[in-house]
């Protein structure tokens, strides 16, 4: 009878430093922190380059997969990645990424567990910036930065609209790192 099989996370600076190395993507994604930092850090604490906050986090809760059975029940549903807590705020939680996991049924193949590990990398790319300020940034700051940086309008969507938001964020950012 076959097992679900979970896919490990891997090295995971190995992996977000190959997206980061396709095309313009290490210039992008600092060009993206500036911008989101100028538009909505205010006088919060922030992170200046995406290495700082992957540092910050995997010293703080760190890149994890999400279990079976997560003890905070918001996470059994989550859509590839969140985060909780803080990497600014005194007495917050620690910050930490949480990140769906990739599973198959029997032992995994090598292709697979390589474009698994290779969505996690890009999950925690994303991810990272969520907690790159004290507070956060959410998805529609996110692709609001990224709209900005690029000179176009950005859409009218409500604050609500988190999944369309992330959408245009990922656009942005596939287009500069991307996964294949």
């Amino acid at each position: 009878m076959p097992e679900i099989q979970t896919v490990p996370l891997g090295d995971l600076r190995k992996g977000i430093e190959g997206l980061l190395k396709k095309g313009d993507g290490a210039a992008y994604v600092q060009k993206l922190l500036d911008e989101a930092n100028r538009l909505f850090a205010l006088n919060y604490p922030h992170i200046k380059t995406f290495w700082e906050g992957y540092e910050k986090i995997t010293n703080s809760g760190g890149y994890q997969l999400v279990g079976d059975n997560p003890t905070d029940s918001t996470l059994k549903n989550i859509n590839g990645g969140t985060v909780r807590g803080d990497l600014f705020a005194n007495g917050a939680k620690p910050g930490t990424v949480y990140l769906a996991p990739f599973r198959s049924f029997d032992i995994p193949t090598a292709k697979f567990v390589a474009s698994a590990q290779t969505g996690y990398a890009y999950r925690a790319l994303h991810e990272t910036f969520h907690l790159a300020r004290q507070g956060g940034y959410t998805d529609e700051q996110m692709a609001k930065a990224a709209y900005s940086l690029a000179g176009q309008q950005a859409p009218t969507y409500g604050p609500a609209d988190v999944l369309r938001w992330s959408g245009r964020f990922d656009d942005f950012l596939g287009k500069h790192c991307p996964r294949e």
